[in-house]
């Protein structure tokens, strides 16, 4: 079973309960270019929202929107019923922001940051065994400029944690972290989701990650929503069906397969094309493609029959790889 058949939802809908975010026709010009373009979205308590896109898209100045670091040109965002680009103490003591480069001071150690975080949050917690829950037992008398990028995120996530934030939002929360460091991270925000009713709105370039801890997902490019959906009903509904993968050493080959029945997405990778053949009928498929290989000069030495993905979605939908 994958992680995405795993995801347990961290919320579950309620009528009644209001929205911790409230975004309306959100537009952002920067002179003639669009950042932004009617955006529309909400977010309740408990739920993970992931934002996906490639560069560009306009991710960024979402967030900085909601975090009030600036205003929308038109429209209105709402977060826990206050305008964020008012930055009062009492949104500042609700909302959490965890971001890629932290501001985390260099020459304390990683028991005195969360001792001190510990202090100003007004927590009387056992520190050793927040520490051991966090994964940072074994750096604790380290020094915050001796961690690696992976710790020092961890580090931040973790202090994040500490606070009552109703509301977090997250940036790039596990780029850094090894895939055992990022599934525990997975854990403690769902759980926090869970027995607190925390609301994440995060950004992330990792699929596994989108799937297996958001409930919902919007899938933003050049400034519009293209989709919205949790990650099974995105697939279901853009990219049903299996798909079929193989690399062609050179582009020559590709013009072979321009003779096909049905369209192929190709991505340039070391020194190799990847290809990617969404289908419905696989069998009708497998034989046009094994058939145009034994007319031509195409070889395929690695042929990949899976179930689609969130990564489907996106390719299918702006025609670009998340990292793009």
């Amino acid at each position: 079973m994958n992680l995405a058949e795993q995801r347990i939802p961290t919320s579950i809908a309620k009528p009644q309960r209001r929205s911790v975010v409230e975004v309306t026709n959100l537009t952002k010009h920067y002179g003639d270019f669009v950042a932004l373009n009617t955006v529309n979205l909400s977010v309740l308590p408990g739920e993970v929202l992931g934002i996906l896109g490639p560069n560009g898209a306009g991710k960024t100045t979402l967030l900085e929107i909601l975090e009030g670091l600036k205003q929308p040109t038109y429209g209105d965002a709402m977060v826990l019923g206050m305008r964020p680009d008012i930055r009062t103490l009492e949104l500042k003591a609700q909302t959490a922001v965890v971001m890629q480069h932290n501001a985390l001071s260099p020459l304390l150690t990683v028991l005195e940051t969360v001792r001190l975080y510990a202090t100003i949050y007004h927590k009387n917690i056992d520190i050793k065994a927040f520490l051991e829950k966090t994964g940072l037992a074994d750096k604790q008398h380290s020094r915050v400029r001796h961690l690696s990028g992976g710790q020092k995120q961890r580090l931040t996530i973790a202090l994040a944690l500490l606070s009552d934030a109703q509301l977090m939002f997250l940036d790039e929360p596990t780029s850094e972290l090894d895939p055992q460091a990022r599934r525990m991270v997975w854990e403690l925000l769902q759980q926090r989701c869970r027995e607190q009713g925390t609301a994440l709105v995060l950004t992330t370039h990792q699929m596994e990650e989108a799937a297996a801890l958001c409930d919902r997902i919007i899938i933003l490019d050049q400034g519009q929503i293209l989709a919205e959906g949790s990650p099974e009903e995105l697939v279901q509904t853009y990219c049903p069906g299996q798909r079929i993968s193989f690399s062609c050493q050179n582009r020559s080959q590709i013009r072979d397969l321009t003779k096909l029945s049905f369209p192929i997405t190709t991505h340039d990778r070391n020194n190799q094309v990847d290809v990617v053949i969404q289908c419905q009928d696989l069998q009708q498929t497998l034989q046009e493609l094994l058939n145009l290989a034994q007319k031509t000069s195409l070889v395929i030495p690695d042929l990949r029959v899976t179930s689609n993905t969130l990564e489907d979605v996106f390719l299918h939908l702006t025609g670009r790889h998340l990292r793009d």
